[in-house]
């Protein structure tokens, strides 16, 4: 991948240092050379870059591809600060859950083990009641 954007950047310095005194077809063979190793490295080369990257090259010349990544990368970390503030709100919803029925579960547990499941539930619900 370097190697491609080495050759790169190297055909863009041959295209803007173009000297005229040289012979047009050495510097036309030079630039062929360059655009065959380019080829025969993109074989080699396996990357894929997003659609957004181009169009945000082609609609602004002076925008770097840095940016583009930068801004992407900040994007993804606010998105995942996001799951996971939502992923530790479902947990403490659970953990309080599990302690709502667990406050009255200790005491009314221990009678619905034997299938009577309501008594449970209604002894939570009743100390979830009381401790408000």
């Amino acid at each position: 991948m370097v190697d491609v954007v080495l050759t790169l950047d190297e055909l863009e310095n041959r295209i803007e240092n173009f000297v005229e005194e040289k012979p047009l077809f050495s510097q036309i063979n030079a630039y062929v050379d360059k655009l065959q190793a380019l080829s025969d490295a993109r074989e080699t080369c396996d990357a894929d870059v997003p659609v957004q990257a181009l169009e945000r090259l082609d609609n602004n010349f002076n925008n770097n591809p840095e940016v583009f990544s930068l801004e992407l990368l900040q994007r993804c970390r606010a998105e995942f600060d996001a799951v996971r503030n939502k992923a530790e709100g479902i947990r403490q919803l659970r953990e309080g859950v599990a302690d709502w029925r667990g406050g009255g579960g200790g005491s009314g547990g221990g009678g619905s083990g034997g299938g009577g499941g309501g008594g449970g539930a209604g002894g939570g619900a009743g100390d979830a009641m009381t401790d408000t």
